[in-house]
């Protein structure tokens, strides 16, 4: 961990008991009991600090009744090294298999979840596990790639099965400055790959690790979000007016130029068409191969990204106010005309409606012929995408500095009162728990009342993205000294 970095911040001084004294089950835990000393060896409870005391099993220091650590004494023959259920906690021991009972990912997360919990510090974690995946429109994207596109799937609803550390285990392994401000989000490959724009105009690629593994320039700043297809192809525009196709390696396949900037962040068809929007007031739909199948106009901007509903339909917003519905073929549906511009991207159920913000300050739903269900009023413009929970309510965030849950009716559900705007798009986990960015990324609890934790110290516009590995990766800017960084944030090992 770089020690200059800004570390955990918890969300209160109670958390570690609330996780450890069985409150935890919205998290995915359950607390095990610790029994005796275990037969493998003492475990030095009467080691006083510097001295080893012996821990059957492996290299291990001693712990006194005071809590003060030994220096690493011999293992004892035949027994285990520190372990939950060997009559003494210490930091940063795990449970063993028998600890696990009849505990599973099933039993943690819901049907269908597949993995192995973890234990840490004698309490049952989800961490291993991942949820039956529930996000609608990945049939475009690279297979097995964690996090491919913007929202992670084509209908925008934000949800990962992959269930990462949050709480207080949780804190930023690495960062690296990549330029002087940053509002496009990073993607990730199946080889866990991370990609990122950033205001100095290059697409950087970095590995798990934080190294950087290669970068191409472009014309101007990227604050657009990049897309990976079915074979790799990394997609991602630009301010200069181009858009463009590289391959893992970071070499350019093509270039199509628009007519203006490029910050629509790029999404796929079921059929293999790459959809992106731009300030030239354009929707294109591209093959593969850079060649246009067909293209439609709105009359200003495009800034978000495109959805894709139910049959194909797709879903855009623009700066002249009005959500276009095209058929897949690029043929009208129907319009709906909102009062002020759309400056993010709708969000698709799986019946076919949409819900989506605008700078009037509203959170709209509509039915899938363009009909308005219900419009929610907020404080301020709406530039989040909002995220779709399972049980149909939505989560959206707006300048007002609040974090909204809205029910299926449009009913309010909460308010979380946030640090600075929530024009992040929130992030969906699988036990409940939303990420989004304000000042720093936050980690809110399902209720929408409690901080579960906090890291980072600059503005997050952009949306977490979430790797095989539950490692959280978010690009956020400081302001003194400007400053643009991509934050890699888990438990450490």
């Amino acid at each position: 961990m770089d020690p200059d970095l800004p570390r955990f911040r918890p969300a209160g001084p109670l958390l570690a008991l609330w996780l450890l004294a069985g409150c935890g089950p919205i998290l995915g835990i359950r607390t095990i009991e610790e029994g005796p000393t275990g037969a493998g060896g003492a475990a030095g409870r009467a080691g006083a600090a510097g001295q080893g005391g012996a821990a059957g099993g492996g290299q291990a220091g001693g712990v006194s009744e005071a809590g003060q650590s030994g220096a690493g004494g011999q293992a004892g023959e035949g027994g285990q090294g520190p372990h939950c259920g060997d009559g003494v906690r210490q930091s940063g021991e795990d449970c063993d298999g028998a600890d696990l009972g009849e505990a599973s990912c099933e039993t943690l997360l819901g049907k269908g979840a597949t993995g192995t919990p973890s234990c840490v510090h004698c309490a049952i974690l989800a961490l291993g596990c991942q949820a039956q995946d529930s996000c609608p429109g990945l049939e475009g994207a690279q297979p097995g790639a964690p996090w491919p596109m913007f929202r992670r799937c084509a209908s925008h609803v934000g949800r990962t099965p992959v269930l990462p550390a949050v709480g207080k285990d949780a804190t930023v392994v690495w960062s690296r400055e990549i330029g002087k401000s940053l509002f496009g989000s990073p993607v990730i490959d199946a080889s866990g790959t991370i990609y990122v724009g950033s205001d100095d105009g290059k697409l950087r690629a970095f590995s798990p690790a934080g190294e950087e593994l290669w970068s191409f320039q472009t014309g101007n700043p990227i604050w657009s979000t990049p897309a990976i297809g079915l074979d790799g192809t990394i997609y991602v525009g630009s301010n200069d007016g181009f858009f463009y196709a590289l391959t893992p390696g970071g070499s350019k396949k093509w270039a199509v130029q628009t007519g203006g900037r490029v910050q629509s962040p790029p999404s796929f068809t079921a059929s293999g068409l790459v959809l992106v929007g731009s300030h030239d007031g354009l929707l294109r739909a591209l093959r593969p191969d850079g060649s246009e199948a067909w293209h439609v106009a709105a009359e200003f901007w495009i800034q978000g990204s495109a959805a894709i509903g139910p049959g194909g339909v797709i879903l855009f917003g623009s700066s002249d106010h009005r959500l276009y519905a095209r058929e897949p073929s690029g043929f009208e549906r129907w319009t709906f005309e909102a009062s002020e511009a759309i400056s993010g991207s709708p969000t698709v159920d799986a019946l076919g409606n949409c819900y989506f913000g605008s700078d009037d300050h509203q959170v709209y739903a509509l039915d899938p012929e363009g009909k308005l269900l219900w419009k929610y009023p907020t404080g301020d413009e709406v530039h989040s995408t909002p995220a779709l929970r399972l049980d149909g309510s939505i989560v959206v965030g707006s300048r007002d500095k609040h974090l909204y849950g809205i029910s299926p009716k449009g009913d309010p559900v909460f308010a979380f009162t946030a640090t600075d705007w929530v024009d992040s798009s929130p992030v969906l986990l699988p036990d409940g728990t939303m990420i989004a960015g304000a000042f720093g990324l936050l980690a809110v609890g399902s209720d929408g009342k409690s901080l579960v934790g906090s890291w980072g110290d600059g503005f997050m516009p952009g949306e977490a993205a979430v790797g095989a590995d539950g490692t959280i990766y978010v690009t956020g800017t400081t302001i003194a000294p400007a400053s643009g960084r991509l934050y890699a944030i888990r438990r450490p090992p």
